[in-house]
């Protein structure tokens, strides 16, 4: 090995060489200390880019992510031998004795795996030391997720949810930076007392490398929003009466008077469970390889309270439809990290839960979870129901207020609360074409909702296509797409004149009879 000799130095010069490389040293410390602070000290709600931070960084995700990737499942996706049929629930009820569907396939090894790692990662969620959640306490609000072709959509039911007089705080959730819109999230949403969300932003403060998309984001946004209390609701989903109400009242809250059904075979509570879901079309699909995977014969001190799980359980209630969920994050904190777990290997539960069947993502994953843990949620009873003309984004769900429902008899339907304008494509006016109304008449939108909310929500849709201060990346690439090979230098403006604007007044103008008027629509509102 050759030696590299350095000059040789006089006590004064070596003094100031040391002197300097301190200093240096020092420098470097300070700047790395700074830098670090930048994202662990409590900001305003912008960085130095403009870019939101929203709160510190959670003490929430480094405790947690070690956990998912330490129970990863050591075993590929279960096979399907054919996706499992669409049953209604309503229409085609299930009879005594039926057995679950057997549609997947995983060897003896593989389910050992599985058996394993659930087992393990139960036994983390449930002990003393667990992973907390960061909320402040006694908050309710709204959360849902955007960004893209989902911000115009997200845009309308969040100016829908402020006509009905709600004024809960909404938090916006965006996967990563690229879905930031300056515009959107710093004058558009905090006018409307919303704001922007960057959830890598929050799950920088673990080293352990997830990256979360599609299904996945409806757990992460609910696990890192800021409220005790989350009514969540996709982004083409709003109410259509106040929704304040629902944080104080049965069921999520106990009942000042009797009424309601109490805790049943399938986990479902009355008053004060917690949490509240809304059913789906269909029939439980799950596969019973997962009730194998549950019903671990694995001791630990941490065993939640039941795990009788059957057949039975499953196929006697709806499948779940997860466009609207009402959850307290202190009650539920076990049940949204197990839901977070099955969602997080999505590709190996989303198989056993539906097994390819009518909805598969992350629907499932939380009646499950409070299942596997005993935990009590209110399932809402009065069916889901279609409105209007399916096809070219037309029909939409209608969902029941769970406080009627809880209060009625059985078999008496709750009013409508909520429309999730789910088909494609959505309430996006620069993708918006129909030749009629697409959820009903006027006389049958009134006797449903007490006001004519397709009319109002096509007219937000227009309003925002026409008005010059709202832009969204969305429909900026609309016009690289369709018009400005044809509209040349002046393609932005003249778009917003007769393009996006001028095709909404058109659809408007069709579906309805009459132009489109602000007045009129600010009439005929609530």
């Amino acid at each position: 090995m050759r030696l590299i000799l350095l000059p040789s130095y006089t006590p004064s010069q070596r003094r100031r060489f040391l002197f300097r490389i301190t200093v240096v040293t020092l420098t470097i410390l300070f700047l790395l200390h700074e830098i670090e602070s930048l994202y662990t000290r409590k900001l305003s709600t912008h960085s130095l880019f403009s870019k939101p931070i929203s709160k510190p960084l959670s003490g929430f995700w480094p405790t947690f992510a070690p956990l998912l990737a330490a129970a990863k499942p050591q075993c590929d996706p279960p096979r399907l031998i054919q996706n499992a049929p669409g049953r209604n629930y309503y229409t085609d009820p299930v009879q005594s004795g039926e057995e679950l569907l057997d549609l997947t396939r995983l060897n003896g090894s593989e389910i050992d795996s599985l058996k394993h790692s659930h087992s393990w990662f139960l036994s983390q969620i449930l002990a003393k030391n667990a992973p907390k959640l960061d909320f402040k306490p006694n908050t309710n609000g709204i959360v849902t997720s955007a960004g893209g072709f989902f911000f115009p959509p997200a845009l309308v039911a969040i100016r829908m949810l402020r006509r009905t007089g709600s004024t809960l705080p909404v938090e916006v959730f965006l996967a990563d930076e690229s879905e930031y819109e300056p515009l959107i999230c710093e004058k558009i949403l905090p006018a409307l007392n919303a704001r922007c969300v960057i959830l890598t932003t929050l799950l920088s403060s673990s080293p352990v490398p997830f990256k979360f998309e599609v299904y996945q984001l409806k757990i992460m946004a609910i696990l890192f929003s800021s409220f005790q209390n989350v009514l969540f609701l996709d982004a083409d989903n709003f109410p259509a009466r106040n929704p304040d109400e629902l944080f104080t009242t049965a069921p999520f809250r106990k009942a000042t008077r009797a009424g309601g059904h109490e805790m049943n075979d399938v986990g479902e509570t009355g008053a004060g469970s917690g949490m509240v879901l809304w059913p789906d079309f269909w029939v439980c699909t799950i596969s019973p390889l997962f009730l194998a995977v549950i019903n671990s014969t694995e001791k630990s001190s941490h065993q939640p309270p039941r795990l009788a799980i059957n057949a039975s359980t499953l196929l006697n209630r709806p499948t779940t439809e997860s466009g609207q969920l009402l959850v307290d994050k202190s009650i539920h904190t076990s049940t949204l990290l197990l839901a977070a777990y099955y969602n997080v290997y999505g590709p190996i539960y989303y198989k056993l839960f539906t097994q390819g069947g009518m909805g598969e993502g992350d629907k499932e994953t939380f009646p499950t979870a409070a299942l596997v843990l005993g935990k009590p949620f209110y399932t809402v009873r009065s069916p889901v129901w279609p409105i209007g003309v399916s096809g070219n984004g037309g029909a939409a769900l209608i969902q029941a207020h769970p406080g009627e429902d809880w209060a009625s008899s059985e078999g008496k339907a709750a009013k409508p609360l909520f429309i999730h304008a789910s088909w494609w494509p959505k309430l996006n006016a620069a993708r918006y074409f129909a030749n009629r109304r697409q959820w009903g008449s006027k006389e049958e939108q009134i006797e449903a909702f007490g006001w004519d909310v397709e009319a109002v929500a096509r007219g937000e849709m227009v309003d925002m296509a026409c008005d010059k201060g709202i832009r969204f990346e969305d429909w900026v690439d609309k016009v690289e797409i369709e018009d400005r090979h044809v509209l040349g230098a002046d393609a932005e403006v003249r778009l917003m004149e007769g393009g996006i604007c001028g095709r909404a007044k058109g659809t408007f103008r069709r579906m309805f009879g009459w132009e489109y008027d602000r007045e009129e629509i600010e009439r005929i509102s609530l």
